[in-house]
């Protein structure tokens, strides 16, 4: 884990490097996080967007939740191609841990779309699909090893 950390900080310092010599905003950094109700309950998420060109994107997603039952930790890095100002296709891949279970993580290829409704609402599905076989189940599914459509959406503040 100290590993992958340090590869995504040194990563994010170039990033940022790069977006100040090129004097555009091409790194945006949003978050995320419920506050703790006194139940021990917690889902916290970020995102890093790196505008590779005008309407194309490369976006690091975390999301890390815990409640009275389990501990998870989904980190998928997907490619993001704008077809119009406000829809886009994704696709790349998740690795979901299970941190209470600590075996082999899940491994998902991602495809998908979205759409931008207005500046502070995101609609987006997408279809995930695992490429390796472990005993970690996405979160709120019982069943293994299966392919599944994600609906979800954002809005921001």
């Amino acid at each position: 884990m100290r590993v992958f950390c340090f590869i995504f900080l040194f990563c994010f310092s170039l990033s940022l490097i790069q977006a100040q010599k090129s004097g555009q905003e091409r790194l945006i950094v949003t978050g995320f996080s419920y506050p703790d109700f006194g139940n021990g309950t917690t889902y916290k998420n970020f995102t890093l967007t790196y505008s590779l060109e005008k309407d194309f994107e490369a976006e690091l997603r975390w999301f890390y939740d815990h409640n009275g039952f389990e501990e998870r930790l989904r980190i998928p890095l997907l490619l993001k191609k704008y077809i119009s100002n406000k829809t886009y296709i994704l696709g790349g891949g998740q690795a979901e841990f299970d941190l209470i279970k600590k075996g082999l993580p899940r491994i998902d290829f991602i495809i998908g779309a979205g759409h931008e409704i207005n500046e502070s609402f995101i609609l987006e599905a997408t279809l995930q699909t695992p490429v390796n076989k472990t005993s970690v189940l996405p979160l709120g599914s019982q069943k293994l090893n299966t392919s599944f459509l994600s609906l979800g959406s954002k809005f921001k503040f």
